[in-house]
């Protein structure tokens, strides 16, 4: 989660839950380890507790059958934090953990927000509930406020992305997701796309089998999404069983809705055959979308093409060898570059040299 500091620095750490707090209004959380860990802690949860700027602070503790005694990195957390806190307890029961985690969020961001506190034992969180854990999608407690541009990621590429997809729109984003219940709203950014992420597991093939495997993993897809499906809300709402695959889709679709209508092709799709080599992909996205962001170079290569030399590439050993894969393949470039090979960032155009065909582009992954 984004409000959760977690770092090797504790201070940059627990300074950035702060400022969190400060412009969103929705409580930062620090974590801190027992002892003196916790004890690093004290100055941000002051500094919040002065400032009214909410924050919710757990720190780790000692087993609760020792903390009568003298043991080691055991300090009283409770009285430390007691004047410096809204609110400030011990977890000293699993059963009772949903309870004081919503009353901690709850005191540090109502009326006057400020600071609370919750300390956390060994042998607590060690001990088995009657429950089990959940593998979800997305996050039933996703608000509105979760899914706005202001929580758009602060590199610049994903701003640039964001604007290319809705100038291409020329209109709002609009999702509607009809299911058990019916989710519809207009977005006026891609931020709805972060509710999609999943753990991604990749499989590096031989790249003469990578027809196979892909035509294999596509017809197997639905039978495991039947399994799989883990999604069924979204702001609150009941629709699919699996929601991300539909919520994906729209969230960054360039489409408007008359294009849509028309039977243009979305960019977030399964495809429309099997393929008999990874080029095929490679052609069928060329072909269909055209690109959001264009590598930007100081060189034109159209004018250096016409003045008859040759674009800068990585180098043109590179290139030789990207062209002979290809050849070896039966891949045929076509002069317009219709296509990406060997992990090609862009194909800038053709050219002949010693009665050679070199493929430029502007990089070849290695």
């Amino acid at each position: 989660m984004e409000r959760l500091g977690i770092g090797p620095d504790v201070a940059c750490a627990r300074n950035t839950r702060l400022v969190y707090g400060r412009l969103t209004g929705h409580a930062g959380v620090c974590l801190g380890t027992l002892g003196p860990g916790a004890l690093n802690l004290v100055t941000a949860v002051a500094d919040a507790y002065l400032d009214r700027a909410p924050l919710v602070a757990l720190t780790g503790q000692g087993d609760l059958e020792r903390m009568h005694k003298e043991s080691h990195q055991y300090i009283d957390l409770l009285r430390v934090m007691r004047p410096i806190t809204k609110w400030n307890a011990r977890v000293s029961a699993p059963e009772i953990i949903p309870e004081v985690v919503r009353k901690a969020f709850k005191v540090a961001e109502s009326e006057k927000p400020g600071a609370t506190h919750l300390e956390l034992p060994e042998d607590v969180m060690a001990e088995q509930l009657d429950a089990r854990v959940m593998i979800i999608g997305i996050l039933p407690t996703l608000t509105d406020f979760d899914i706005a541009e202001h929580n758009l990621s602060a590199n610049p590429r994903y701003k640039a992305l964001n604007d290319t997809i809705l100038n291409q729109r020329g209109e709002d984003i609009q999702i509607r997701i009809e299911g058990e219940e019916t989710f519809e709203t207009l977005a006026n950014s891609i931020v709805f796309e972060a509710a999609c992420t999943s753990m991604q597991l990749h499989l590096q093939v031989d790249p003469n089998d990578f027809a196979l495997y892909w035509n294999t993993a596509q017809a197997l897809s639905a039978p495991l999404l039947a399994v799989a499906a883990n999604s069924p809300f979204l702001l609150g709402k009941y629709v699919h069983h699996e929601t991300r695959i539909a919520l994906f889709e729209q969230s960054i679709d360039t489409r408007t809705e008359e294009l849509a209508q028309q039977g243009v092709r979305p960019r977030v799709w399964f495809g429309e055959r099997w393929i008999t080599s990874i080029f095929d992909l490679f052609e069928e996205n060329v072909r269909y979308f055209p690109a959001l962001l264009p590598v930007v170079e100081e060189e034109d290569p159209t004018m250096v093409l016409e003045s008859g030399g040759a674009p800068i590439v990585a180098s043109e050993a590179d290139v030789v060898r990207a062209h002979e894969l290809a050849t070896e393949a039966g891949f045929h470039v076509s002069p317009t570059g219709s296509a990406g090979l060997a992990g090609a960032l862009a194909i800038r155009g053709e050219l002949r040299r010693n009665d050679r065909l070199v493929v430029v582009m502007s990089g070849v992954a290695r």
